[in-house]
């Protein structure tokens, strides 16, 4: 069944927003990334919440793979590196989230690994495998920082 053409316009609508996030100076980043953590967090008791979740996980996504298209990412300041990292970490630990949804902000946390600085990366991974409440084998410590990138 082909896709409704106002499904297809909010995912180009999406892609568009990566686009224009890419462009834009840091404190227009800031803004739209504290609108999208603001969407999230009041959206909450909405029953579309999970289509808000899958269209932010997009939205950065595609963001992300633009800063790294436009290699933008250099300049960026760690504080827009951590509010990206704070919003997939907020989409993770949602507990009626996807598979799909899982692994879009698992691969956001790999693109912003990639597109971070070495010690940005590092301390990710540190934060990452710091918050697990489970004692942690080896190759589980060892596969999250090489999915990162370290």
């Amino acid at each position: 069944k082909p896709e409704s053409v106002s499904k297809m316009l909010v995912n180009q609508m999406l892609l568009c927003y990566g686009s224009i996030f890419a462009c834009q100076d840091n404190t227009a980043k800031i803004r739209l990334l504290n609108n999208i953590d603001q969407c999230l967090k009041a959206g909450k008791k909405y029953s579309w919440y999970m289509f808000l979740v899958s269209n932010a996980c997009v939205a950065l996504l595609s963001g992300l793979k633009e800063l790294l298209t436009l290699r933008g990412a250099q300049s960026l300041p760690t504080d827009i590196f951590s509010m990206i990292q704070s919003i997939f970490k907020g989409i993770l630990g949602e507990s009626e989230i996807s598979t799909a949804q899982r692994r879009a902000a698992c691969e956001g946390l790999g693109l912003l690994a990639r597109t971070g600085n070495d010690i940005f990366t590092a301390r990710m991974a540190r934060s990452l495998l710091g918050e697990l409440v489970t004692p942690v084998d080896l190759s589980y410590a060892a596969s999250v920082a090489l999915s990162l990138g370290c």
